[in-house]
């Protein structure tokens, strides 16, 4: 199983849909639960970005899901 960390740019605007991004990707969940920790140390000043963890089965095809979105 892969788990991607996935980043969500909203600016707040009525005018702009929020942006996704796969930032990075890990085999297992706690080197993506570090990383994700990481990113959002580097990112605490940015209030427009989220960063969520994904499970991804490699044969399924990528969706995401409400809580992510």
């Amino acid at each position: 199983m892969t788990y991607l960390i996935v980043r969500k740019y909203d600016s707040g605007s009525e005018y702009c849909k929020p942006n996704y991004h796969i930032e990075t990707y890990s085999d297992n969940l706690k080197d993506a639960n570090k990383k994700l920790s990481a990113l959002m140390l580097l990112n605490e000043d940015e209030k427009h970005y989220t960063f969520s963890i994904v499970q991804h089965h490699d044969q399924d095809p990528l969706l995401l899901t409400e809580e992510v979105a």
